[in-house]
């Protein structure tokens, strides 16, 4: 048990009746921090974007944001998944499956060309294109704090390239398959904790 950002410990049934449980909370101390990794994503499906709150939740990204890119369908971010709070149910639930209390912040709707929001201005910006990478995402020298920008379900347009180059991101590609979102999101995350030491 514990408190969202806050420390956790094990929770203990003392009493139980028709009205009322009483839990003792024991063992306490800090939650793990999150990693100072930060994604941008093109927005995508909501049945995909539900995949990637929890999963990245899990693995421990410091922040989440989901912006529209000329590819993105519009409608998406009118779903219930983000109108209605539902996103932050799944982070939690990432959280749960870690056995952590630490949530990344997220974001959603706004424009590529404004995304960055959380993020240092010396962090290293590096960007998922399977087309424009110049060399593999493992073969690249990482430093924290670290953004990566993976694209939506069509991938980058030459305009959304000519932003992300603009502001200052290097084009990095996961090998030769092409990866769903979700998918390219959590290869991306593992191979950068490892480069980094953070496994």
């Amino acid at each position: 048990m514990g408190v969202i950002n806050g420390s956790m410990g094990k929770g203990m049934i003392q009493s139980l009746d028709e009205s009322e449980i009483v839990i003792g909370l024991s063992q306490l101390e800090p939650s793990v921090a999150l990693d100072d990794i930060h994604f941008i994503i093109g927005l995508p499906r909501p049945q995909t974007a539900r995949k990637i709150l929890s999963q990245l939740s899990s693995l421990g990204v410091a922040s989440m944001d989901f912006v529209l890119t000329e590819t993105s369908d519009r409608s998406y971010a009118r779903s219930n998944l983000w109108t209605s709070g539902e996103w932050g149910r799944h982070l939690v639930l990432g959280a749960e499956q870690a056995f952590t209390t630490s949530i990344p912040e997220v974001c959603w709707g706004n424009a590529l060309a404004e995304s960055g929001g959380f993020v240092r201005g010396d962090a290293l910006k590096i960007v998922l294109d399977n087309y424009e990478g110049v060399e593999a995402l493992g073969e690249t020298a990482l430093t924290l704090p670290l953004v990566i920008a993976v694209g939506p379900e069509r991938g980058w347009s030459a305009r959304d390239r000519e932003t992300l180059i603009d502001k200052g991101f290097h084009m990095v590609h996961l090998g030769t398959r092409v990866l769903r979102v979700e998918t390219a999101c959590v290869a991306a995350y593992s191979i950068a904790k490892s480069k980094l030491g953070l496994m």
